[in-house]
């Protein structure tokens, strides 16, 4: 399927985790309805489980065959354990990570696959360009929004799957929003 892009831009907060919290949040609330529930899940992948031998049907005589359908059930099983295993969400925080429990590694293709924020570059989180990126990328380490929007397409073609970045960016020399960017999903 590929990785899927996104951006958001957001008001400037001094603490970078604190604004890429209230933007999962946000997130959260528009696309949960997209993906199922815990329940639906569940019952998805019990089906898959019944189904096994209907999509691996020379399994019983098909070494390679056989392997595959082991492989899958064992996913299906440990995804299973994962999801029955969860508390009732009871924060924002834990309604977002039942939801990537539920997309698995196919992800929900946001910023809600992104952990958190790391000072350098890491998988499944955010974490600033460098000066120098800033520099090659936009001319200057403060770019504002109108320099980012026109010269973002530099942003996106260095970023790798799995992976954020954000950009603080200015207005009349003072910090005034952060450009979030990034790919996840499978």
């Amino acid at each position: 399927m590929g990785a899927s892009g996104w951006e958001y831009y957001v008001p400037y907060e001094a603490d970078i985790s604190v604004a890429f919290q209230r933007l999962c949040e946000s997130v959260y609330l528009e696309v949960a309805k997209w993906f199922p529930t815990r329940t639906e899940q569940i019952a998805r992948l019990e089906n898959d489980l019944q189904r096994l031998d209907t999509l691996y049907p020379q399994s019983r005589y098909d070494a390679h065959q056989a392997e595959l359908r082991e492989s899958h059930e064992s996913e299906i099983v440990l995804a299973l354990k994962r999801l029955r295993s969860l508390p009732e969400p009871k924060t924002a925080q834990e309604r977002i990570h039942e939801l990537r429990l539920i997309c698995g590694t196919d992800g929900t293709g946001t910023i809600l696959d992104m952990r958190g924020v790391s000072g350098k570059p890491d998988y499944f989180e955010v974490a600033p360009l460098t000066n120098e990126a800033l520099v090659e990328f936009f001319g200057t380490a403060q770019p504002t929004r109108e320099i980012v929007e026109a010269n973002k397409r530099a942003i996106f073609d260095c970023q790798r799957s799995q992976m954020g970045s954000y950009v603080i960016l200015y207005a009349n020399g003072q910090p005034s929003e952060i450009y979030l960017v990034g790919f996840s999903g499978d």
